[in-house]
């Protein structure tokens, strides 16, 4: 990950110099897009299922899991 945030800032500084994005540039931006994108997708789903498991919880069990938390 280390490597593509130092493409990404090397693409950057050619931008603020004034230089021109190759077509390795573009993709490699938009490889990162798309994997930025799958990144939110997941985090997403998993806050999603948190919050369905601790409706679950309170519906079915009674249990509060955000008090729980808290403590």
């Amino acid at each position: 990950m280390e490597k593509k945030n130092e493409r990404l800032q090397s693409l950057l500084d050619r931008s603020r110099n004034g230089k021109n994005a190759t077509s390795d540039d573009y993709k490699a931006l938009q490889d990162e897009v798309a994997r930025l994108k799958g990144e939110l997708k997941r985090e997403k789903l998993r806050a999603d299922f948190y919050e369905e498991m601790v409706a679950f919880g309170n519906d079915v069990c009674g249990i509060d899991l955000k008090k729980l938390g808290t403590k």
